[in-house]
Parts: C-alpha cells; sequence; structure tokens
C-alpha cells in the first residue's frame, strides 16, 4: 500500500473492489428507494452523494463511505440536493432541447448520429463537472477547501 501525504491509500485493488461494492450497494438503495415512491430515492442519493470522494480519500470500505458520506452531509443536504438538480437539470433541459431541434430540422431521424454525438459530449462534460462538484463538495464538508469558504458561503 502506497500513502500519500500520510493518509491517502492509493492501494489499485482495495480502492477498485470497494468502489464497485459501493456503486452496487448505493445504486440497488437509491433505485429501491426511487420505486417505492420516488422520495426515499432522492434522500438517499443526496445522503450517498460524496461516498465515492470519502471511498477513495479514506482508508475505509464501501460501507464505512455512505456512513460517513451520511455522516458528512447532515445538515447540509438541502445544499446537497440544490447542488443535484443545478447538475441534473441543464443537461436534461439540453438534451431534451438537442431532440427537438434534430426533429424540426430533420423529421425522421435523419440527424441521428449528429444528435447522438452531442448528447454524448454533452453525458461526458456533466460526467466530469459532476465529478468536480462532488470532491469539492466532500472536501468542504470533510474539513474546509483549498479555496477556505463554508459550504454555506458557496450556496449563500
Amino acid at each position: 500500500t502506497i500513502y500519500v501525504e500520510g493518509e491517502v491509500s492509493v492501494d489499485g485493488e482495495l480502492r477498485v473492489g470497494g468502489f464497485i461494492l459501493l456503486n452496487i450497494l448505493s445504486g440497488l438503495g437509491i433505485a429501491l428507494g426511487l420505486i417505492l415512491l420516488i422520495f426515499p430515492g432522492i434522500i438517499f442519493y443526496v445522503r450517498w452523494a460524496i461516498a465515492v470522494p470519502v471511498l477513495m480519500r479514506e482508508d475505509i470500505g464501501a460501507t464505512a463511505a455512505m456512513s460517513r458520506s451520511s455522516d458528512l452531509t447532515l445538515g447540509n443536504r438541502w445544499n446537497v440536493l440544490g447542488l443535484l438538480l443545478l447538475m441534473i437539470v441543464p443537461p436534461i433541459t439540453g438534451a431534451f432541447a438537442m431532440a427537438y431541434v434534430a426533429e424540426t430540422f430533420a423529421p425522421g431521424g435523419a440527424s441521428n448520429v449528429a444528435v447522438n454525438l452531442a448528447l454524448n459530449l454533452l453525458v461526458a462534460l456533466c460526467t466530469g463537472f459532476g465529478a468536480v462538484c462532488w470532491v469539492e463538495t466532500y472536501a468542504r464538508l470533510a474539513g474546509g477547501s483549498e479555496f477556505g469558504e463554508d459550504l454555506e458561503d458557496v450556496f449563500a
């Protein structure tokens, strides 16, 4: 195991296995919550939003990362939900707009390739942006950020 900054384990096998388990467990929990009444799934998503950065940064397992994420987001869940909405609503709106424009100017699917390429680019950009947002949210909730602002100040 290699340690960086005295506390970060970058043991690839441990992290990949934990990452896979974390995604399976949180995915099942969120899916079950969404199936039940939608609202519980949103609550689970917000509670576990920073579980991946916790898993990667701290030397703990998948279920402990989910628990730690839940603890860190406590008291900030409305802010985390707001961030989630900021990451979801614009891409969905953009996807619908692209599909509308494509169907308007090329009815019958003549521009499916262009729309698929544009949607894939949108997904790639949003995935990267989302990862950075969750890592920064974790950094701020776990004890501050390199930018020196509290999460409340960011959303004020």
